[in-house]
Protein backbone atom coordinates (compact mmCIF):
# COMPACT_ATOMS: atom_id res chain seq x y z
CA UNK A 1 0.00 0.00 0.00
CA UNK A 2 1.37 3.44 -0.79
CA UNK A 3 0.56 6.67 0.91
CA UNK A 4 0.03 9.97 -0.85
CA UNK A 5 3.39 11.39 -1.87
CA UNK A 6 5.22 8.09 -1.53
CA UNK A 7 6.30 5.74 -4.28
CA UNK A 8 6.08 1.99 -3.89
CA UNK A 9 8.91 0.13 -5.57
CA UNK A 10 9.31 -3.58 -6.14
CA UNK A 11 12.72 -4.88 -7.32
CA UNK A 12 13.91 -8.33 -8.29
CA UNK A 13 17.34 -9.85 -8.64
CA UNK A 14 17.28 -10.69 -12.34
CA UNK A 15 19.74 -13.58 -12.32
CA UNK A 16 19.03 -16.48 -10.07
CA UNK A 17 15.51 -15.20 -9.47
CA UNK A 18 13.91 -14.43 -12.82
CA UNK A 19 16.41 -16.05 -15.19
CA UNK A 20 18.53 -19.18 -15.01
CA UNK A 21 22.05 -18.05 -15.85
CA UNK A 22 23.15 -21.69 -15.70
CA UNK A 23 21.04 -22.47 -18.75
CA UNK A 24 23.81 -21.14 -20.98
CA UNK A 25 25.67 -24.46 -20.61
CA UNK A 26 23.39 -26.07 -23.21
CA UNK A 27 24.37 -23.36 -25.71
CA UNK A 28 28.05 -24.01 -25.00
CA UNK A 29 27.91 -27.75 -25.81
CA UNK A 30 28.77 -27.32 -29.53
CA UNK A 31 31.88 -25.31 -28.61
CA UNK A 32 32.89 -27.01 -25.36
CA UNK A 33 31.45 -30.51 -25.46
CA UNK A 34 31.43 -32.29 -22.11
CA UNK A 35 33.10 -29.30 -20.47
CA UNK A 36 30.15 -26.97 -21.13
CA UNK A 37 29.01 -26.97 -17.47
CA UNK A 38 32.56 -26.20 -16.31
CA UNK A 39 32.88 -23.32 -18.79
CA UNK A 40 29.43 -21.95 -17.87
CA UNK A 41 30.32 -21.91 -14.16
CA UNK A 42 33.65 -20.19 -14.82
CA UNK A 43 31.95 -17.68 -17.14
CA UNK A 44 29.29 -16.76 -14.60
CA UNK A 45 31.86 -16.48 -11.82
CA UNK A 46 34.01 -14.10 -13.85
CA UNK A 47 30.98 -12.11 -15.01
CA UNK A 48 29.98 -11.50 -11.38
CA UNK A 49 33.57 -10.78 -10.32
CA UNK A 50 33.97 -8.16 -13.06
CA UNK A 51 30.59 -6.62 -12.21
CA UNK A 52 31.62 -6.16 -8.58
CA UNK A 53 35.05 -4.80 -9.52
CA UNK A 54 33.87 -2.21 -12.03
CA UNK A 55 31.01 -1.11 -9.77
CA UNK A 56 33.50 -0.59 -6.94
CA UNK A 57 35.50 1.61 -9.33
CA UNK A 58 32.40 3.67 -10.12
CA UNK A 59 32.15 2.35 -13.68
CA UNK A 60 29.03 0.85 -15.18
CA UNK A 61 29.68 -1.04 -18.44
CA UNK A 62 26.78 -2.62 -20.25
CA UNK A 63 25.60 -6.11 -19.40
CA UNK A 64 26.75 -7.20 -22.87
CA UNK A 65 30.30 -6.00 -22.13
CA UNK A 66 30.40 -7.81 -18.79
CA UNK A 67 29.12 -10.94 -20.50
CA UNK A 68 31.84 -10.79 -23.18
CA UNK A 69 34.57 -10.22 -20.56
CA UNK A 70 33.27 -13.09 -18.46
CA UNK A 71 33.10 -15.45 -21.43
CA UNK A 72 36.65 -14.57 -22.49
CA UNK A 73 38.09 -15.38 -19.05
CA UNK A 74 37.22 -19.11 -18.94
CA UNK A 75 38.95 -19.54 -22.30
CA UNK A 76 42.21 -18.67 -20.55
CA UNK A 77 41.39 -20.66 -17.42
CA UNK A 78 40.31 -23.89 -19.11
CA UNK A 79 42.90 -25.13 -21.56
CA UNK A 80 42.09 -27.02 -24.70
CA UNK A 81 39.15 -24.86 -25.76
CA UNK A 82 39.53 -23.06 -29.06
CA UNK A 83 35.94 -22.29 -30.06
CA UNK A 84 35.19 -19.60 -27.45
CA UNK A 85 36.58 -16.74 -29.59
CA UNK A 86 33.93 -17.68 -32.16
CA UNK A 87 31.24 -17.33 -29.49
CA UNK A 88 32.58 -13.91 -28.51
CA UNK A 89 32.19 -12.57 -32.04
CA UNK A 90 28.45 -13.33 -32.19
Amino acid sequence: MSRKGHIMLVAFDMFGTLADAGGVAAELIPACGARADEVALAWRGKQLEYMFRVTAMGQFPSFAELTRWGLAAPDHQITGLTALPDLLSR
